[in-house]
């Protein structure tokens, strides 16, 4: 139902949540009371409702936990396979599905779909270093940003820019990590969001250049460097990078590479960052 008009997604969910059993159990409880105790609900998945019994409601048919919709049945799988488009991982395909969605045991379908997967087990992510480099949080969107590079992969590259203080992360696909390269995105950025204050970047020779050190001269730019055998100092980046290249691991042959990448980008903005 996800690739659907709204309209006509309520009306798959209002007549789905009607055909199912469970569903109109609840539905009937909340309109005419429930009971003292679940034990006194026969439906099995009607009484895994009881204890969110007061967060529920019902508008224009299709039943609600606050503002989560509850997915009937039939229905489930496909959802699931929505949230795992992305190959985002149990953590974030469950914060991504608290945002919008709800089952009994939507949790464990979420575990159960992603240890079952290939590819995400393939892209397991390995223990995370703890950063050398504790960062000052910024009081404002693009006051510090982190930049760094991943790939190549199939002779692309991909410009990272992440905003050390929303979380906020960019991608960009190049053939080439050169300094002209990088400068050319770096100014899209800035015409896009602004100019920052701060950028902090790894020792790679497009970011030490005399070229990279004159542009940010003369835009008022300040420009921190990681220690050079200390990368996982520019911690932001780091750690989205490590993420981004997971993400290219799963991606099958033949695949679009753009398509790809804004379905994983769609997928990680969708889902809460708890250090934002």
């Amino acid at each position: 139902p996800s690739h659907q008009p709204a309209q006509q997604r309520r009306r798959l969910i209002r007549k789905a949540t009607k055909e199912s059993k469970s569903l109109q159990a609840v539905i009937k409880y909340h309109h005419e009371g429930w009971p003292e105790s679940s034990t006194m609900i026969a439906e099995p998945e009607a009484k895994l409702f009881f204890c969110r019994r007061f967060a529920l409601s019902v508008v224009e048919g299709c039943l609600l936990l606050g503002e989560r919709v509850v997915v009937p049945e039939v229905y489930r799988k496909r959802i699931l396979k929505q949230l795992h488009k992305a190959h985002p991982g149990i953590v974030r395909m469950k914060s991504l599905a608290r945002c919008y969605v709800f089952w009994p045991r939507i949790d464990a379908d979420i575990e159960d779909l992603v240890r079952a997967c290939p590819k995400c087990a393939a892209a397991a992510k390995l223990p995370t270093k703890a950063p050398l480099q504790s960062w000052p949080t910024p009081n404002g969107t693009w006051e510090r940003v982190h930049i760094d590079y991943a790939g190549p992969m199939n002779g692309v590259f991909f410009f990272v820019v992440v905003d050390a203080y929303s979380k906020w992360p960019e991608i960009f696909a190049t053939p080439s990590s050169s300094t002209k390269a990088t400068l050319k995105l770096l100014r899209q950025c800035i015409a896009r969001f602004g100019r920052m204050d701060l950028l902090v970047s790894d020792n790679g020779p497009q970011f030490t250049s005399a070229e990279f050190r004159t542009f940010l001269k003369q835009n008022g730019i300040q420009h921190v460097t990681t220690a050079p055998y200390h990368p996982a100092s520019n911690g932001q980046a780091e750690r989205f990078v490590d993420t981004l290249k997971r993400a290219l691991k799963k991606i099958n042959e033949g695949e679009d590479l753009e398509e790809t990448l804004q379905v994983f980008l769609q997928a990680y903005r969708s889902t809460a960052n708890p250090q934002a």
